[in-house]
């Protein structure tokens, strides 16, 4: 629990703060501090539990509602491992770039295998294998609308992703 209020992330336009109106860029914590059984809480009293303190922000916007919605029966109708989890990490930027009115998403190949994470393939075209039955799947159930691949080795291609209607319904 320290190592999680410790941890810092770095935002570029992906977390929105409710209040100011605006996507935050700059380095936070999720968390502010952490109070463990048998230490005292900011009221005096003794912890009888752990507590966990979320960011004054984070705990703002949560109050207002304003979260990424998920639609977990859409979820749950996925089959594969690696269709949930782009649709988790998809869906958070997809939320953000509709809002903006920008057209599609745009990931590093190196990069989307840490986030994910997947091992990195030494060959686009096992890369793209890996891939593509999600990709395939995500385009069936209409998370997207395509995928396109650019580049000619993994180390230095680049996926796009376009958003199809399912993100924009949840984005309204």
């Amino acid at each position: 629990m320290e190592r999680l209020v410790a941890t810092t992330i770095k935002s570029k336009g992906t977390f929105y703060y409710k209040n100011e109106k605006r996507y935050l860029d700059e380095v936070f914590h999720l968390f502010s501090r952490v109070v463990f059984s048998g230490e005292k809480l900011p009221n005096g009293e003794e912890a009888e539990k752990n507590y966990l303190y979320l960011n004054s922000w984070l705990l703002e916007n949560l109050n207002k509602y304003y979260v990424r919605p998920l639609d977990y029966e859409y979820y749950k109708s996925l089959d594969s491992e690696l269709s949930k989890r782009l649709y988790e990490l998809l869906g958070v930027k997809c939320y953000g770039l509709l809002n903006d009115g920008k057209p599609y998403l745009r990931y590093k190949y190196g990069n989307l295998c840490k986030l994910l994470p997947i091992r990195k393939q030494d060959y686009l075209s096992k890369a793209k294998q890996i891939f593509a039955p999600a990709h395939q799947e995500l385009k069936s159930k209409n998370f997207l609308a395509k995928v396109n691949w650019k580049g000619s080795s993994t180390n230095g291609s680049y996926i796009t992703y376009y958003p199809g209607t399912k993100p924009r319904s949840e984005s309204n």
